[in-house]
């Protein structure tokens, strides 16, 4: 059996991202490692009390990445979280 483990999102800014996903939707932070001196990081979060699917943050690089912020999907919905009953 396979699963996802993880989706990544392209962000403006690390911590402005995490304040929201952290602070405003509750979610955990379960890594941020530096991954260079430049500001890359390795940031993983996931919804309080999930023990699948992790979100990974990553910093649009150059202009063309950030011109994707938003529009990742073409348009649609990348993923959806719905409370466990």
């Amino acid at each position: 059996m396979q699963r996802s483990a993880q989706v990544s999102m392209l962000v403006c800014d690390y911590d402005e991202d995490l304040a929201f996903y952290i602070d405003k939707l509750g979610f955990d932070l379960v890594e941020d490692p530096a991954l260079d001196d430049r500001g890359k990081r390795w940031v993983a979060i996931k919804p309080n009390g999930s023990s699948g699917l992790y979100l990974l943050v990553e910093k649009a690089s150059g202009e063309a990445q950030s011109k994707q912020i938003g529009h990742q999907t073409g348009g649609g919905f990348s993923f959806f979280f719905r409370p466990m009953t």
